[in-house]
């Protein structure tokens, strides 16, 4: 089961999904079993009533666990995309962190690069291709409602205003991401491939904290409170 960004209906409240796994490498393990029974189906030696019995035992787990073949074609296919935000100056940082954030919704991860020039909004994200079209629509989607809330507000820090709106939009799709997938009974997407292979791509480091303007911060959390996210809905889509 994997996570579908979508535009919905004008006038259609958007909702989403997610339902609360413990073990958040559950939904590997249980697609490797799967692929398991598949491949001792799919094996020379296998019989004829060996290859129905394990072809009809994966079914039936696919079936119990909510896993899509596509879940099971796309293994460990894990790609790299680069965004480049630097161009909302004092504002990329949020910009940059929201991207980042609204990533882990869909089962990818990432990381900011800086290279040394004083810009902060490069983001390197890593997971499979479908969920990173729809991680990166979702962003596009988002960026300008920042970006014009940061030029209606004039906040006297950019980047505390930014990263307070990106916090509590990110934490607004969680909760409405748990929601959905709780309603339907599925699995969380979950991180963990796309966090193996960015930490054998990069040394990853933990951002330095910064110093908020408070008055900055309040006003970029309330805005993000009041961002539009009718029109947008996460499905849990086989």
């Amino acid at each position: 089961m994997s996570a579908r960004f979508v535009r919905a209906p004008v006038g259609v409240r958007r909702r989403w999904n997610t339902a609360a796994v413990d073990d958040r490498d559950q939904q590997t393990k249980r697609a490797d079993k799967i692929r398991g029974l598949l491949a001792k189906a799919n094996n020379d030696g296998a019989t004829p009533a060996e290859a129905e019995s394990y072809t009809e035992a994966a079914l039936r787990l696919m079936a119990k666990w909510n896993i899509a073949h596509r879940d099971l074609r796309e293994h460990s296919v894990i790609e790299e995309r680069s965004l480049d935000f630097t161009m909302f100056g004092r504002a990329q940082y949020g910009v940059a962190r929201l991207a980042v954030m609204v990533a882990r919704v869909f089962g990818c991860t990432g990381l900011r690069r800086e290279l040394g020039d004083g810009n902060v909004g490069r983001v390197v994200l890593f997971g499979r291709a479908a969920a990173l079209d729809d991680a990166e629509m979702l962003i596009h989607h988002l960026v300008p409602q920042l970006m014009r809330d940061v030029a209606r507000d004039k906040p006297r820090s950019r980047k505390s205003y930014a990263v307070a709106w990106a916090d509590r939009v990110a934490g607004r799709l969680v909760e409405l991401q748990e929601v959905v997938y709780s309603e339907s009974n599925a699995l969380v997407p979950t991180t963990t491939d796309a966090d193996r292979a960015m930490t054998e791509r990069y040394s990853v480091v933990a951002s330095p904290r910064f110093r908020a303007d408070s008055a900055s911060f309040h006003q970029g959390r309330a805005a993000g409170t009041d961002a539009d996210l009718d029109q947008v809905r996460l499905d849990a889509a086989g």
